[in-house]
């Protein structure tokens, strides 16, 4: 480590411990808090104003057209499915998986029923009592159709297919799907593929009382199944739950990794979006030089990865996720492009944050009570269209990063905003910019968590 320079986990602690101090009292008052599951729990960096002209807007008290929100926006659509049949090629393989993500986005059990494979299995005395990893036998001659089933670092067996069914049934009616952590949604979806056919499935449940989670009642868990092409179709024989140490599989860990047969990739992919990953982890280095990429992370050093990009790379932004050593604990990182398309350090974070980062979304005006000016492009000299109070709320539908953010202060930018001017002849719709400093995701519910980290300026 290069001597007088602070270390990367220094930094990072100075940048959480900054912004929860400020947000103590807001916190606690606050509402519409989305924040994600404890494995991922970023505080948002404390941000300083940069002296640059191009992202201060003036809040003049002019007045102007009117600005308003259009509609909430419509949800992200998911990625089109490969063409062809499902069969045993790797083509073939794609289309299966993207029949399966439709099914379990649609909660089909019985698409799922269709494609367990059962095991025909008579008991045996020595299975009698039942061995630890042995199939489910009360007595010996009993015949059953058996599937593999077991939980994460534990035991299981061969199970009878009626048992796996109704455990499938019992999740899928425990759904949240409205719920949300730093791995997406509660839909239950395909999130992983290893090799050989092994595939990371995950949502949210309701949890069950004999665990032990937030306070929200949600639990992030894990489905693996290894898949063969039998019989004309995708089918599986085996299937593990993970309700603790989920995590193993969407980091994912070594040993989550190892379960997988060796490989992790993110289902859904593009090699566009791959590139794009590789910019933002190229300039995440850059601002944390100390961290390491896959596959050179160990557990004794901190680890930049992209275990869920997001939904808005359309719109300008990109999650990474930083994981320090061991015991340490993890953040989410947030990169946006610039007016060059060039990706730059937005902030961090380890629980929900004011910023809005989910694109299309609904952002409020906080501008300590001057009125913040609507601008024609993402800079403070463009030409105001509107000058708007507090409180008002705008569809936002791109990101761009004026000021880059540094290891210990958050960076700002402007959204390019949905407008509605009513004239003469009508509501005319059109777009605008407004300056991220002076709003807010409007699910934080008020001002306060922007008020209290961004402060009057």
């Amino acid at each position: 480590m290069t001597a007088g320079r602070p270390s990367l986990l220094a930094a990072v602690a100075a940048l959480f411990l900054g912004a929860a101090l400020s947000v103590a009292g807001a916190a606690c008052s606050g509402g519409g808090d989305t924040g994600p599951a404890p494995t991922a729990t970023p505080s948002p960096a404390t941000a300083t104003a940069s002296a640059s002209a191009v992202a201060t807007p003036s809040r003049q008290t002019t007045t102007a057209a009117t600005a308003t929100p259009t509609a909430s926006p419509s949800p992200t659509p998911a990625p089109t499915p490969p063409s062809g049949a499902e069969d045993i090629t790797d083509n073939g393989y794609r289309v299966f998986l993207a029949k399966l993500d439709a099914a379990l986005r649609a909660k089909d059990l019985a698409f799922l029923g269709t494609r367990l494979k059962a095991t025909p299995y008579v008991c045996q005395p020595e299975d009698i009592p039942r061995q630890l990893g042995g199939p489910a036998c009360e007595t010996a001659g009993k015949r059953f159709n058996g599937v593999l089933s077991s939980t994460w670092r534990s035991s299981g067996g061969l199970v009878p297919i009626e048992s796996v069914t109704a455990h499938l049934a019992s999740i899928i009616a425990a759904l949240r799907p409205a719920s949300k952590d730093a791995y997406g949604d509660g839909s239950l979806t395909v999130y992983a593929l290893g090799t050989g056919g092994r595939t990371a499935v995950t949502g949210i449940r309701t949890c069950p009382a004999d665990f032990a989670c937030p306070a929200n009642g949600d639990l992030r868990f894990v489905l693996v199944f290894e898949w063969r092409f039998e019989d004309g179709q995708w089918s599986t024989r085996s299937m593990m739950t993970a309700n603790v140490l989920a995590e193993d599989f969407l980091l994912p860990s070594a040993e989550g990794k190892a379960r997988l047969g060796g490989s992790w990739t993110r289902y859904g992919q593009s090699p566009a979006l791959a590139a794009e990953v590789r910019a933002a982890i190229q300039t995440a280095v850059r601002v944390f030089p100390e961290a390491k990429t896959e596959p050179d992370c160990i557990a004794t050093t901190p680890c930049i990865q992209a275990f869920d990009p997001g939904s808005s790379l359309a719109a300008g932004i990109i999650k990474l996720s930083y994981t320090a050593p061991a015991g340490v604990g993890s953040a989410a990182l947030f990169f946006a492009k610039d007016q060059t398309d060039t990706w730059q350090y937005w902030f961090g974070a380890q629980q929900a944050t004011h910023r809005l980062t989910e694109m299309p979304g609904l952002v409020m005006v906080c501008a300590d009570g001057d009125g913040l000016n609507v601008r024609a492009g993402p800079a403070s000299v463009a030409r105001s269209v509107a000058v708007v109070p507090d409180g008002t709320t705008f569809e936002a539908r791109a990101f761009v990063l004026t000021e880059p953010g540094t290891a210990s202060t958050a960076g700002a930018g402007w959204y390019r905003v949905v407008t509605v001017t009513q004239t003469d002849r009508g509501a005319v719709t059109g777009e605008a910019w407004v300056f991220s400093r002076f709003v807010s995701d409007v699910r934080r519910g008020n001002c306060d968590t922007r008020n209290a980290l961004e402060g009057p300026g």
